[in-house]
């Protein structure tokens, strides 16, 4: 299972078929198809769950893009991936669709081991499906053309809570 913390102040969710979307202002960013969605809400904070049919996280398989991590770890649609891991993350395409997205959260203190922290940046990233590959590299996605360059934004809430990547990093990384 794959987690997502999002405010429900500030974005909105909505489930429309098997795809579940994240609104920000006037555009709409689909997440990766998905088989079950929960979402559950306290008086300040939502937490949406879901599992991905599509996505392979090692990046070993499947039609799609994958991300490269640069250094340090992210945290890709509340996957955490470190630039130690092996392969890259690799975000599906969805046959019709002629952009693929991703949510990325970065900038994490790679002291704090926390199991849920407060990201300091936040990429609503979306790009043409038929790219191959992207690198993240110091907050930002950008492809090896020079071409698409998208930064993330800094965050400024408190109450947005994420898994971290750097979560029992010492242990998974030896």
């Amino acid at each position: 299972m794959r987690f997502l913390a999002l405010s429900v102040l500030a974005q909105a969710i909505s489930v429309s078929g098997a795809v579940a979307s994240i609104n920000k202002g006037s555009v709409s960013y689909p997440v990766t198809p998905v088989n079950t969605i929960t979402v559950t809400a306290t008086a300040t904070t939502t937490s949406l769950s879901y599992s991905t049919t599509s996505a392979s996280p090692t990046g070993d398989a499947g039609d799609g893009t994958k991300i490269h991590v640069s250094s340090g770890c992210i945290s890709i649609n509340g996957v955490g991936r470190c630039k130690s891991d092996e392969g890259a993350y690799n975000i599906a395409r969805v046959e019709g669709q002629k952009y693929s997205t991703a949510v990325i959260y970065s900038a994490f203190d790679s002291k704090n081991n926390a199991e849920w922290v407060v990201p300091t940046c936040i990429l609503y990233a979306r790009w043409p499906s038929s790219y191959g590959d992207l690198d993240f590299v110091r907050n930002r996605l950008m492809n090896r053309h020079n071409n698409y360059d998208q930064p993330c934004e800094m965050n400024e809430r408190t109450d947005l809570l994420v898994p971290n990547p750097y979560y029992d990093y010492d242990n998974k990384h030896q």
